[in-house]
């Protein structure tokens, strides 16, 4: 009779845990790319309120600014962040996402005595640093919500027209396959 072991060692464990995660996570970026996009001009919210609108444009503008290259603003960034939440997310995650924008803005009152959207740019600036470090320095659920919203906002816009064309480069694909080329070669990253 044979006696091997049918079980899996750590490092299978490890990767299918990796995989399962990885999973999670990526699944409403697809999920929303997939889903499509909605005409220029279309107005009004899916999820937000007007005042969580507000907040959350606001702190995508301070993401992505608008420079010689166009910001988050101009790519549609807090539209897409609505739609995603509001149409691909879980029940569930989206509470979570409005409680933590609530979160966020009632940490601006703690800090500075005044809600985000009144602060000037500076402070705003300095309250998104310090709950970002802090969010990367101590995880907790209540602080991950900047984390995603930094995702969403930075997905929304590599997304976007505005985003592929200005910071990255687009090629027809399949095309040539150049590996190890060096980076001030190409100059951009690529889209796909």
């Amino acid at each position: 009779m044979d006696t091997k072991k049918t079980g899996i060692n750590r490092r299978e464990a490890i990767k299918r845990t990796g995989l399962w995660v990885g999973g999670i996570f990526i699944a409403p970026a697809f999920a929303g790319f997939f889903k499509g996009c909605t005409p220029a001009g279309t107005q009004g919210t899916v999820f937000f309120s007007g005042s969580q609108m507000e907040l959350l444009t606001r702190m995508c503008d301070l993401l992505i600014p608008s420079t010689a290259t166009p910001g988050a603003l101009d790519a549609g960034v807090p539209a897409f962040i609505d739609r995603m939440v509001g149409e691909v997310y879980s029940p569930d995650n989206r509470t979570k996402f409005a409680e933590g924008l609530t979160s966020f803005d009632d940490g601006a009152v703690g800090a500075y005595s005044q809600p985000f959207i009144e602060l000037d740019e500076s402070n705003q600036i300095q309250y998104m640093k310090s709950v970002t470090e802090t969010a990367l320095n101590t995880y907790n659920e209540e602080l991950a919500f900047i984390l995603i919203f930094r995702d969403l906002c930075l997905t929304g816009f590599c997304l976007s027209e505005q985003g592929a064309n200005s910071l990255l480069r687009y090629m027809q694909t399949p095309g040539k396959y150049e590996p190890c080329m060096p980076f001030e070669e190409v100059g951009k990253t690529w889209a796909t």
